[in-house]
């Protein structure tokens, strides 16, 4: 198995509390679904829309502007890329319109072979 990374972009706030509670459930009837099928390594955090780019120590960090920004991310174990993608298609993202950034971990055993 290899470790992948979701990357949850495009999420948009719900509009309401009880919205934000429903869809919390959504995505906790997800992570559940991954942990019981030996899929899910790290649940993660959802991410701070705030953040800077830093792009050398000498210049002065840019305020982040991404058309999808990173709302969040998660740490999966999937056969190949494909069952990753495949693991994605349950994800409460899509039902706010943003969508899943999948990348395989290059850890140091895959680094290797």
């Amino acid at each position: 198995m290899t470790s992948f990374i979701f990357l949850y972009r495009g999420w948009a706030a719900p509009a309401s509390a009880a919205a934000l509670r429903s869809e919390g459930r959504l995505w906790g009837a997800w992570f559940r679904q991954l942990t019981r099928d030996g899929h899910l390594i790290d649940r993660g955090f959802p991410l701070s829309r705030i953040g800077k780019l830093v792009k050398s120590p000498a210049k002065r960090a840019a305020t982040t502007r991404e058309k999808y920004p990173i709302g969040g991310y998660s740490i999966v174990s999937a056969k190949n890329l494909a069952h990753a993608i495949e693991l994605t298609w349950k994800c409460p993202n899509f039902l706010t319109g943003g969508f899943v950034e999948v990348r395989p971990l290059l850890t140091s055993k895959a680094s290797a072979s």
